[in-house]
């Protein structure tokens, strides 16, 4: 029996271990394989033990840790009265985030061409509610569901201090506070059920966006996958629609109509008129149908200067779209106060002496300067040109340009074959082999390039220090933010409030006043602790050290 269980070991030997059966077993084995076939189109599992049919019926409530994709709105034909069936996405281009709350890097490479502040993700698929700050962006996200549903935000670092608070109200709706030097803006993340989802699951959606609005600033944009298609907009609905709309509308737009008609919203896709290849953010696996599931509402439409649909380097049945707003954060500046004075952009003596060298080195070669016939404008534009390449140069010194540190050359190299070989039109047989042999290798090589970034880390900190702590945390993609603390019966989400709770507590925890000791050597104790504790409370009571 030991032999037997351990039969696996002969694997790519050349030798192999199977059961052996009388003959009436195998007649009787034959005659379950139909029913087995049955079953497992039942959706149950099945699995036939020597002569018997075990049958066990799936848990419909327990949650598959696998990815469970999502349907996409139902698609209507022009006729209206034939449907089409409903379909299977592929992973969503919102689909961002691994479970292990990390980018992946193939997402990371496509981003980095595309221009943006704040991104809105549905469908993270990432487990609980968390706010992780990673080198270049802060990573916002809520979920509950295992390897379902989920809502976030990627906000760009430079606006890290504009970040008043972020609240996820379900994994379906998400706010992002955002404060400016004199106004504020409130960012309504939703991902709506999709429309095999029941009327109750629909109205406890709308229900929760309706709570976030209340919950949101008095300027608001509310944007997401609202699986929704709003088609053309009709004469009456010109206070929140204009004439540029896409597709047929189904059941859920009207909802949608609806609810921006009650809250007086404008659904801004519509304000700007863009070709109707332009205009799907979805289309089904076999290409036949495109719709336009992802939209954008505020009640400030004057912000809005463009809408428009991606095309990214990344693997999907579903493009983002990306608005552009002109948002005005600061005061207007008096005319007083204008100078013509330049600023110096090199900052540092040594930045400095290199942008000197460039130019000493271009003056020496250009014979220009060495001639006296010269009109005073040509020798005037030959100078500008000279001083601005040579600041190009001291610049191009003092940042040097990072490469990608994870993903190999090879690895880049397989991305770019594979785009070029997506855009290329009539593709033959041979061309999506390839394209279907390029997905798995560079799914492959992502991983081993990973691994090999861990190792060589690992390996140059066990070399400089013979300690694995400092490699761990270079490793570690981002350190984490407290999402929300309590006062009393009241919990804060707002960064201000949570700064503050945290340095009263501390300050009253290093000011509380200890028993007096009546022994000397009690008292020279206690006078030794607080020298040593005084350094500490003025640290701690200083917001300003705190990280979040």
């Amino acid at each position: 029996m030991n032999l037997f269980k351990n039969r696996k070991a002969l694997k790519n030997t050349g030798y192999y271990m199977t059961e052996d059966f009388p003959q009436n077993i195998l007649e009787k084995r034959k005659e379950l394989q139909e029913q087995a076939r049955i079953e497992r189109e039942k959706g149950n599992l099945v699995k036939i033990k020597y002569d018997k049919l075990v049958i066990s019926k799936r848990n419909k409530t327990a949650v598959n840790n696998k990815r469970m994709l999502s349907t996409s709105p139902d698609n209507q034909t022009i006729k209206g009265a034939e449907t089409i069936t409903q379909t299977y996405k592929k992973n969503k281009s919102q689909t961002l985030i691994r479970r292990t709350s990390r980018l992946s890097e193939e997402l990371n490479e496509a981003l980095k061409e595309i221009k943006y502040d704040i991104l809105g993700l549905a469908e993270t698929r990432c487990l609980g509610n968390k706010i992780e700050e990673h080198e270049n962006f802060i990573f916002c996200y809520t979920g509950h569901t295992p390897g379902r549903h989920g809502i976030g935000f990627i906000v760009k670092y430079h606006l890290k201090n504009n970040i008043e608070g972020y609240l996820g109200l379900s994994e379906r709706v998400a706010i992002l506070n955002l404060k400016f030097e004199y106004t504020s803006l409130s960012i309504i993340q939703v991902y709506a059920p999709t429309a095999q989802a029941s009327d109750d699951e629909i109205d406890s959606f709308y229900a929760t966006v309706n709570r976030a609005i209340e919950l949101a600033h008095k300027d608001f944009i509310l944007m997401g996958d609202l699986n929704a298609k709003i088609g053309i907009p009709k004469n009456e609905e010109h206070l929140i629609m204009k004439a540029h709309g896409y597709g047929i509308r189904n059941e859920r737009g009207q909802r949608l109509i609806e609810y921006a008609r009650e809250n007086k919203l404008s659904i801004l896709n519509t304000f700007f008129k863009k070709k109707a290849k332009n205009k799907w953010t979805w289309r089904s696996p076999d290409g036949a149908n495109k719709n336009e599931i992802y939209f954008v509402l505020s009640n400030r439409p004057r912000l809005f200067k463009n809408i428009e649909v991606l095309n990214i380097k990344y693997p999907s049945d579903h493009r983002p779209i990306r608005a552009t707003i002109s948002y005005d954060t600061h005061l207007k500046k008096s005319r007083t106060k204008f100078t013509n004075y330049q600023h110096n952009t090199l900052t540092s003596e040594e930045d400095i002496t290199k942008f000197i060298e460039y130019l000493n080195s271009y003056i020496s070669k250009d014979q220009m300067f060495a001639e006296t016939t010269i009109p005073v404008q040509k020798y005037y534009d030959n100078l500008i040109r000279i001083i601005t390449l040579s600041l190009q140069n001291a610049r191009v010194a003092q940042n040097p340009k990072k490469g990608n540190k994870i993903i190999s050359e090879r690895t880049l190299k397989l991305f770019k074959r594979r785009q070029y070989l997506q855009k290329s039109s009539n593709k033959t047989r041979a061309t999506r082999n390839e394209i279907s042999a390029l997905y798995k290798l560079v799914n492959k090589y992502i991983k081993k390039d990973y691994d090999n970034y861990r190792y060589k880390t690992i390996e140059k900190h066990l070399r400089q220090t013979g300690s694995t702590k400092k490699a761990y945390k270079e490793l570690k993609p981002n350190k984490t933010w407290i999402e929300e603390l309590k006062r009393g019966d009241l919990t804060k989400n707002n960064r201000g409030d949570i700064i503050s709770i945290a340095t009263d507590f501390y300050r009253d925890l290093y000011n509380r006043k200890e028993p007096e000791d009546t022994g000397h050597e009690n008292q020279n104790n206690s006078s030794n602790d607080n020298i040593l504790k005084r350094p500490q409370i003025e640290k701690m009571t200083s917001s300003r050290h705190l990280t979040n």
